[in-house]
This record gives structure tokens, sequence and C-alpha cells, in this order.
């Protein structure tokens, strides 16, 4: 028993470098496909949970902003059950566990360095999906809404103004500036 527990601890190492893997994958597919990106998290987290529950560090896991959080999940459920189609609700009721990639990237993303890492790759994957926008653009003239690899036109014109935004602030507040700010 003893040696499993030692061999399973061993383990732990591989399902936290699984996640950074994946959180860099869950970047990556954000601007470009819902689907893949849904898949990374979920596995990211699936990751998370087996390498917390192998080195037993739940008492290591930072949980801010819990009473909020617990609350709306409290409320999504009531409204599922009181609702005129509660089994419609109560597939859609699976999207409120998404706030767990929060709680996945607070415990996560331990260092400023690696905040920049992930999104400088989500800039990157941003321009790439700016880019094909340009190229739908040239290909398809001025009368065609470009959409990217969105299914919908609003999403993607959402998604690269948040990029937008995020690039800007990168640029802005990258280095000397940044400390200047703060002290």
């Amino acid at each position: 028993m003893l040696a499993l527990k030692a061999r399973l601890a061993e383990m732990s190492p591989v399902f936290d470098r699984s996640v950074q893997c994946l959180l860099v994958s869950f970047v990556i597919f954000v601007p470009i496909s819902i689907s893949l990106m849904q898949a990374s998290y979920i596995l990211a987290v699936a990751a998370w949970v087996a390498g917390l529950s192998l080195r037993g560090g739940w008492r290591q896991v930072t949980l801010p902003c819990m009473v909020p959080v617990v609350a709306f999940i409290l409320a999504s459920v009531v409204c599922t059950i009181t609702s005129i189609n509660p089994w419609r609700s109560l597939i859609e009721l699976r999207n409120v566990l998404e706030i767990v990639i929060f709680y996945l990237a607070v415990n996560q993303i331990a260092n400023p360095a690696r905040a920049t890492r992930l999104t400088g790759v989500l800039i990157a994957s941003g321009t790439v999906l700016a880019l094909y926008g340009l190229l739908q653009s040239v290909s398809h003239g001025t009368a065609f809404r470009l959409h990217g690899t969105m299914s919908i036109y609003m999403t993607f014109a959402g998604l690269l103004m948040l990029l937008a935004l995020l690039a800007l602030a990168q640029v802005l507040y990258q280095g000397q500036r940044r400390q200047a700010l703060w002290s």
C-alpha cells in the first residue's frame, strides 16, 4: 500500500506539467475554436484535480471570491429547478462549471512571468485570427461579414476587441512603465 502511494505521488509532477500544457492549449484555442477551448480546460481541470488528489494538496488551494461564486451557483440551481423546462435548463446548467477555470488559473499561474507568457500566447493566437479575418476580407470582398473561425460575426468582433485591449495594455504597461506606474 505504501509502495502504491509513493508511486502515485511520483506521478504528481506529470499532472502538473499536463495542466501547464493544457493551459497553453486553452489560451491558443480561445480565439480559434470554442469546442477545442472547452476540451482543453476540461482536461486541464481533470489533470489539476488528479494531481491535487495524488499529493493531498487540497489545503493549499486558493479559493478567492468563494461566497459570491457559491451564491451565483445556488441561484442558478434554483432558477434551473423552477424554470418552465427544468430538463433543458439542467443541460445548460453545466456552463456554471466554467468558473473552475478561474480557480485553476489562480492556483496554477504562480508568477508574473508565466502570466505574461500566457498573455503573449493569447495575443499571438489572436493575431493569427485577425490575419485570417483580413484574408476573408480580401477573398470575399467588402460586402462579406467577417466571422473568422467563429460562426457569428459579432463573436469574432468582440473577441478581437478584447484581444486588442489586452495587446494595448501589454504595450502601455510593459517593463519600466509598469514599474513607474506602481511605485
